[in-house]
């Protein structure tokens, strides 16, 4: 019988992402991921399969998420300034 997950793998994804973004995916291993993540290596390979489909995981969280916030700002008409302003701060 399969475990259940004993981590909220959205909030690991977000996690990752933000780990991704700092250190960028080639300066980023598979044990830092495990250590930010509060993980074992073994979850996180049960859980995304390796550190590639991780990374999508949080690209697609970043399109989801602030991506998709920065093109509504923008589509809202206050200007790109105001968009990217928003988007920085």
């Amino acid at each position: 019988m399969a475990r259940t997950r004993e981590f909220d793998t959205e909030a690991a994804v977000s996690r990752a992402m933000e780990l991704f973004w700092t250190r960028g995916y080639e300066a980023t291993s598979v044990r830092d991921l495990t250590r930010h993540l509060g993980i074992g290596q073994g979850s996180l390979y049960a859980a995304f399969g390796d550190k590639d489909r991780l990374y999508r995981a949080a690209l697609d969280h970043y399109r989801a998420t602030l991506a998709a916030a920065a093109l509504r700002d923008l589509e809202a008409g206050d200007g790109a300034r105001a968009a990217i302003r928003t988007m920085l701060l």
